[in-house]
């Protein structure tokens, strides 16, 4: 989920100089991008943020995760998966709204 095995060392580099990076890159060093582990998600997140903002978006996603995914139930926590295509084709217009 995490793009941990990127170096960050040459970005760093390239930003050191720059005068609002350089303030956020000392923030959060050692952060990491997220990664969608499959195209169909990277495909489904794009969409959902492309013209919103990332906390609303986020805020879609968790929902339609929530709603639509598949649920592991583990150790008295509940964990949700990404929906599948089929489920979410599936999904009749009233559902999608």
């Amino acid at each position: 989920m995490f793009n941990s095995d990127f170096d960050l060392k040459e970005f760093y580099e390239y930003m050191k100089n720059d005068r609002v990076m350089s303030k956020l890159i000392q923030q959060l060093r050692g952060l990491d991008s997220r990664i969608n582990p499959t195209v169909f998600e990277s495909l489904v997140s794009s969409i959902i943020e492309q013209q919103i903002s990332l906390r609303t978006s986020q805020s879609i996603e968790r929902h339609m995760i929530k709603d639509y995914g598949d649920e592991l139930h583990l150790d008295g926590e509940i964990y949700y998966a990404f929906p599948t295509p089929q489920t979410l084709s599936n999904l009749t217009k009233r559902e999608i709204m």
